[in-house]
């Protein structure tokens, strides 16, 4: 017998394994034995599983975890950029990772920035794009790095700024993949 729902989920085992009894809505034990619909669904999800079936499930859910939480990821970088407000004028920095909703940047610790800021840096390219921006600053250390929330890009360089990230995706990636293929190899190769 099923719940009066009819979902499998409405049940409550009371003890795992061949003797598996059920108590839900209906009072009744509706095991394996008195309900055919829950001893097929069971003898799926109590299948042995290869390794192969592991690997390959888990790096499905890496990639859907990836794809959710890509805004957050961060990437290394080393560019130069321009921090400040147009009042006060900017401050020459270095641009140390970013993301797509934010970066850290590392300053000269003279610098006393905080709260808004304008950030203007050029996406690494053949034909470098100014991107001009807006942020907060959220964060700062003794060292001189600062976390920059962006508040406001114009739509040309968002898009810009998104296309330079899928670029960088792409490359850790590669660099995450074929440290897993050649795990020796990738090693020896970063000294090449």
């Amino acid at each position: 017998m099923t719940s009066r729902s009819g979902n499998l989920d409405d049940h409550s085992y009371g003890t795992l394994g061949p003797a598996i009894s059920c108590h839900c809505l209906t009072q009744r034990p509706c095991g394996p034995t008195g309900n055919p619909e829950l001893r097929r669904q069971l003898q799926r999800v109590l299948k042995p599983v290869s390794p192969g079936t592991i690997k390959a499930q888990l790096n499905k859910a890496f990639d859907a975890l990836q794809k959710e939480h890509r805004p957050y990821f961060r990437y290394t970088v080393n560019l130069p950029i321009f921090v400040g407000t147009e009042k006060e004028g900017f401050t020459p920095a270095r641009l140390i990772n970013v993301s797509a909703e934010g970066m850290a940047v590392l300053v000269r610790r003279s610098a006393q920035l905080e709260g808004a800021v304008s950030l203007r840096f050029d996406l690494p390219s053949i034909d470098p794009y100014r991107i001009a921006a807006e942020g907060e600053i959220a964060w700062t250390d003794a060292e001189g790095r600062m976390g920059i929330k962006l508040s406001h890009m114009p739509v040309e360089a968002r898009g810009k700024y998104a296309e330079w990230l899928d670029v960088l995706h792409g490359q850790h990636e590669f660099r995450r993949l074929t440290e897993e293929a050649m795990p020796e190899a990738s090693s020896d190769l970063r000294y090449i």
